[in-house]
């Protein structure tokens, strides 16, 4: 990591968090590709290329307690016995296991999960309590 950030007075105590920020981006994994698409303000889509992934073979969990807000996608091969093995002479179709991780916003929640034409669509929504809700008055004279 850039020890600018270690040096600075901005950043007293945070080493801990910068160097894990530092460590999940190096991480990051481009497959499968995927969009996140801002329908409104408080609505989102998520949309994987998962071609080749049966539904029993994909996972969306949503651990939304507080301290993670956590949402992982995540897909797993299954190999089966009788699958035949293929010469493959070129291989574009990557079929391999993956599990991608985001950090959700307060009050963001999957609202639904679909997979159609080898797009898995995962809907969020940002569903802030009324008594949350900024409040605007009336001013009187």
């Amino acid at each position: 990591m850039n020890k600018i950030y270690f040096d600075s007075p901005f950043f007293i105590g945070l080493d801990q968090t910068l160097q894990t920020l530092e460590n999940l981006a190096s991480q990051q994994q481009n497959y499968p590709p995927y969009n996140i698409i801002e329908m409104e303000s408080e609505s989102f889509i998520l949309q994987f290329a998962v071609s080749g992934f049966d539904l029993e073979e994909l996972e969306v969990v949503h651990d939304g307690t507080a301290a993670n807000r956590i949402l992982t996608v995540k897909g797993e091969k299954k190999r089966e016995g009788s699958e035949i093995d293929y010469n493959y002479l070129h291989r574009g179709i990557s079929m391999k296991n993956f599990e991608k991780k985001f950090t959700l916003g307060e009050f963001v929640e999957v609202e639904t999960v679909k997979l159609r034409q080898g797009i898995l669509e995962i809907k969020l929504v940002k569903n802030i309590p009324e008594e949350q809700r900024p409040k605007v008055f009336k001013i009187e004279s």
